[in-house]
């Protein structure tokens, strides 16, 4: 079974932080036989764009 990614962003005094499931051995090769970016798992650990502005109620 290959279960979820979970990624969670947190921003702590300006600096944005990303927690990414970790990839396993089986997930490795997924965006390869997707025609995704064989290095698609380490870029978006690497980085996000901006998110998008608090739309929560306060």
């Amino acid at each position: 079974m290959m279960g979820s990614i979970s990624v969670s962003v947190a921003e702590v005094n300006g600096q944005r932080y990303a927690i990414l499931t970790p990839s396993t051995a089986v997930r490795k090769p997924l965006p390869e036989l997707w025609g995704l970016p064989a290095n698609l798992y380490e870029k978006t650990a690497a980085g996000f764009p901006e998110p998008p502005p608090n739309a929560s109620e306060p």
